[in-house]
């Protein structure tokens, strides 16, 4: 196989992975490293590397963040051996891969470190896209554990650096990012307004995709702002979106979102049948860290239903399935918070107590700030019950403490301050759309009172012309007469006033009403002839356009200058331009 051939082989690879094929990719990664590997191809080092990450995130995405780790270091190690800018890329893309699959570990300080080394690295290679992809992960990452303010810091920054680039695609899924901390910041509002800024874009851009994923994302808000049927509307188009692209994954997650709307509706019996149904396409594209999550959402309406022996056994699978199998602590903390009170409520108080204590030791070191704040409650709870006052007392204390703090006003102070900077953002364009329209219309101006000119001189020369033949002609010849009569009547100029006035108000709106409010006495003639000086015409050409000579033109301007009060030093033209 050529190398073309095996670069379109991992262009399919690469897209497989985007709409959910994990299975496709991974298939198609291999057999390009086979291909390399047998070939011996020279230079192909570039292409390997590639391969392996394009394997390594059919990994990732579906929860087998041990085997993605193991192969994303193969492509670091094979990218940092080899010279030229093409692996330098590719190193700086492997070191953010492993960010990504140190994230899904739970390992949120070794992903912030391979992150930065990837941020710093694209910065040193000018690589902006790739900026602004790493600033939007690590935006991500802040939004996970809770630290909203940095997380608004980092989408913005990606937001800006894809907005100069033009990225649009990227825009929107900033824009929708930002959507997202709102949300977990419990502000509705603010979420709505830019999931459906988002939305619009992905419509003007014809992205099915992102218009798949923002409606999700509005279906969510609508949730939580317990307008159910507007949130089984979205979440039903966002379905439909996903099934028509071929995107299992999205599906699977969005079958979940439904159900999470009727088990709120406390229909818990139709809520678990859709959390089974996505279960099962999760497991069906191996999407194994999807499906600790239903495994979660199933354990919780059972429990919800009162069968809580079946509940216990769908959350210790879940938490088998992450700890064991997929060796990774994400969302291990909530699901033995969740476990701890499930025992708590059989009355097992010590095994509840284990599993709490173990929840929130885990939540605490992975700084998932949520989950501590939920585990101290629970175990408050427990405290309260036994009628231990003093320790239920300090878990409360603690619960409320990060309540405020996730909450806090030094974080809404931030939060506020970023929404400054984009309302300033946002007029700044609008003052350079006002500004570059202006400037059009002032183009479209300029343009047409050359028209005029070039008009004006023409009908000139005709009369000249027509001038200069009836003069050759006998005057007592019937049709010398009637030139001259007929030149006699025509007239010196074919200008559309009112066509002019309308175009010059609409490039300077305010210039004649200021004008006669600073000089009330001027006469029409003089009015008009102040708008062509602010348009910068000469004498000789505004005496072209009304057909006088020059000499009547600076008696006019005379008569302005000294109606204005101005000084011998004044500049008329200068005066007018800046009104």
């Amino acid at each position: 196989m050529t190398h073309e051939k095996i670069e379109a082989l991992l262009l399919v690879a690469e897209q497989e992975n985007k709409r959910g094929g994990f299975a496709n990719a991974e298939e198609l990664a291999r057999e390009a490293i086979r291909h390399i590997a047998e070939r011996k191809i020279p230079g192909s080092e570039a292409l390997h590397s590639r391969s392996l990450l394009a394997l390594s995130e059919s990994f990732w995405r579906r929860g087998l963040a041990n085997e993605a780790l193991t192969v994303a270091e193969q492509a670091l190690a094979l990218s940092e051996a080899g010279t030229g800018p093409a692996l330098k890329e590719l190193e700086a893309k492997a070191l953010g891969n492993i960010g990504i699959v140190y994230s899904k570990l739970s390992q949120n300080a070794k992903a912030l470190e391979y992150y930065e080394k990837s941020l710093a690295l694209k910065e040193e290679l000018g690589n902006k896209p790739g900026m602004a992809i790493t600033c939007g992960n690590i935006g991500i990452l802040y939004k996970n554990l809770s630290q909203y303010a940095k997380a608004l810091e980092y989408h913005e920054k990606a937001l800006v650096l894809n907005e100069e680039l033009g990225n649009k695609a990227a825009v929107e899924s900033n824009i929708a990012n930002i959507g997202t901390v709102y949300y977990r910041l419990s502000q509705y509002a603010k979420a709505l307004e830019y999931y459906e800024n988002a939305l619009a874009l992905s419509e003007e851009l014809g992205n099915k995709a992102g218009v798949a994923d923002d409606t999700g994302n509005i279906g969510n808000v609508y949730f939580k702002l317990a307008q159910y049927a507007k949130a089984l509307e979205y979440h039903e188009k966002s379905l439909t979106l996903k099934e028509e692209l071929g995107d299992k994954g999205g599906v699977a997650d969005t079958i979940g979102n439904i159900g999470n709307v009727y088990d709120d509706l406390s229909e818990h019996a139709k809520a678990l049948g859709f959390f089974e149904k996505a279960l099962k396409l999760s497991e069906d594209i191996g999407d194994r860290r999807a499906v600790g999550y239903r495994l979660t959402d199933i354990g919780s309406t059972l429990r919800k239903m009162g069968r809580n022996k079946e509940a216990m056994e769908y959350l210790q699978r879940s938490l088998h399935l992450r700890r064991v199998e997929i060796e990774s602590n994400d969302d291990v903390a909530t699901t033995l918070i969740t476990i701890g009170s499930l025992l708590a409520e059989e009355n097992q108080i010590g095994d509840a107590l284990e599993k709490l204590e173990e929840g929130l030791v885990l939540a605490e070191k992975l700084g998932e700030t949520r989950d501590v704040s939920r585990g101290h409650k629970e175990l408050a709870e427990i405290y309260a019950k036994q009628g231990d006052k003093a320790k239920a007392f300090d878990h409360l204390q603690a619960h409320y403490k990060l309540k405020e703090e996730i909450f806090s006003e030094d974080t809404q102070k931030q939060v506020e301050a970023f929404n400054i900077r984009m309302a300033v953002t946002e007029k700044e364009k609008e003052k350079q759309l006002t500004e570059m329209k202006a400037q059009q219309l002032e183009k479209e101006l300029s343009n047409a009172t050359l028209h005029l000119l070039a008009q004006t001189e023409l009908l000139s020369d005709l009369r000249a012309d027509l001038l200069q033949i009836a003069r050759k002609i006998s005057p007592q010849d019937a049709v010398a007469r009637e030139i001259r009569d007929r030149v006699k009547n025509l007239p010196c100029q074919s200008i559309d006033w009112e066509k002019f006035d309308t175009q010059f108000k609409a490039a300077h709106p305010e210039f004649v009403h200021k004008l006669m409010a600073a000089v009330p006495d001027l006469s029409p003639m003089e009015i008009r002839i102040s708008t062509l000086i602010r348009m910068n015409l000469k004498s000789e050409e505004i005496a072209r356009l009304f057909c006088v000579t020059e000499r009547a033109v600076e008696f006019h301007r005379l008569n302005i200058r000294k109606k204005m009060g101005l000084k011998t030093k004044d500049n008329l033209s200068i005066v007018l331009a800046k009104m």
